[in-house]
């Protein structure tokens, strides 16, 4: 393809590669210079049109950033960040991972800005200050020093990265509760698209859109029962049952209130009062959702020596950080855990391991394709 003039039409926006460049000042300098210039690789001339077209190829790339950054979606980082400001709504920080640790030392030690290490070399701060009891037995919580979903095992943390006298050891019975990663741009991009929903045409989608902009609110599902009868889920008729993570009971019982139809009922474990105007009888239910402990059995054969133990690690957090990741309500299918598993591969054109299977189920149940 000959170079061409960047346009754009309704198909967005249309820039010349990098070779239609390139031809286009090598043309010009022949009918500059002759059509007998030396313009071979190893020339000086060549190597100043190569510099050049790069140069202005990099100018066309940003253009096209620009361009992109103008939709949410094909917008990235800061620029998505920017256009979903028009909706209310921001990307979600990182939160820290915390474990409950048992430090023993001698009573009355009191230990300032102390740090512990894992197994993985991860560090867990405690908090600034804190005295061994006369018990010599502490127990606390200390928090990862990097923010997003940082594991840590039970047994895992035995190191103490900043040795104080009168502190001997350092163990956690209980595994680490992990953090949240930074919202990527496709989970933004997604909460940005039920956001908009908040004028929608039916009341459901105007609930779940009016749930998702709230601050902290990481997923969220509405179940509808539209029947004369009480479902199997146990909803009552013509009620709603929303299931919300995150967000304080206040302002979720609100955003309901507001946006269901009237005479819609709500149905939920949590029970929030509100002043009459949102609701008849100033009441609003909702749930809390209920973390199911999911077992993963996967089987992998080794093809070569570079499966090691990190692999085998990055195949683990892989798996979980996608079953973290999953929304209320949604079934756990083993076929869909073939990707975050495989990704843990350095070169999948020179595997290193196969799967032969994966089997997924409920703590102590059998192993199945879905749960």
């Amino acid at each position: 393809m000959s170079y061409f003039e960047p346009f754009v039409d309704i198909n967005g926006l249309h820039i010349p590669d990098f070779p239609d460049i390139q031809n286009y000042l090598i043309e010009k300098a022949k009918s500059i210079f002759g059509q007998d210039i030396y313009l071979e690789n190893d020339s000086q001339d060549m190597q100043y049109i190569a510099t050049i077209s790069k140069v202005l190829y990099d100018a066309f790339q940003c253009c096209r950033l620009a361009y992109n950054n103008q939709s949410p979606q094909t917008a990235i980082g800061t620029g998505l960040d920017s256009i979903v400001k028009l909706n209310g709504i921001s990307r979600a920080a990182a939160t820290y991972s915390t474990v409950q640790i048992t430090c023993i030392g001698e009573p009355g030690t009191e230990i300032v800005n102390g740090v512990v290490q894992d197994t993985s070399n991860q560090k867990w701060d405690l908090p600034p200050s804190v005295k061994i009891p006369a018990s010599g037995v502490l127990s606390c919580t200390a928090t990862s020093e990097i923010p997003g979903s940082i594991m840590a095992g039970v047994g895992t943390i035995q190191a103490i990265n900043t040795p104080q006298y009168g502190w001997y050891s350092v163990s956690n019975a209980e595994a680490a509760k992990p953090g949240v990663d930074t919202e990527t741009d496709t989970q933004l991009r997604k909460r940005q698209s039920i956001s908009v929903d908040l004028p929608a045409q039916t009341p459901l989608n105007a609930t779940q859109a009016a749930i998702r902009a709230i601050d902290g609110v990481s997923r969220s599902r509405v179940y509808e029962n539209y029947t004369n009868t009480t479902d199997a889920n146990g909803i009552p008729s013509h009620s709603i049952a929303p299931v919300v993570e995150g967000g304080t009971d206040e302002e979720v019982a609100a955003a309901i209130a507001k946006a269901k139809t009237v005479g819609c009922g709500t149905y939920g474990t949590t029970q929030t009062m509100l002043p009459s105007q949102f609701s008849v009888g100033g009441s609003t239910n909702f749930s809390r959702p209920t973390e199911i402990e999911i077992e993963v059995n996967v089987t992998v054969v080794l093809l070569t020596s570079n499966y090691t133990t990190a692999v085998q690690s990055d195949i683990i957090s892989n798996i979980k950080e996608y079953l973290n990741t999953m929304d209320i309500g949604n079934s756990v299918e083993a076929s869909s855990l073939y990707y975050p598993a495989l990704s843990a591969m350095d070169d999948q054109q020179a595997p290193s391991f196969r799967i032969s299977s994966i089997t997924v189920s409920k703590s102590g149940k059998t192993g199945g394709d879905t749960v």
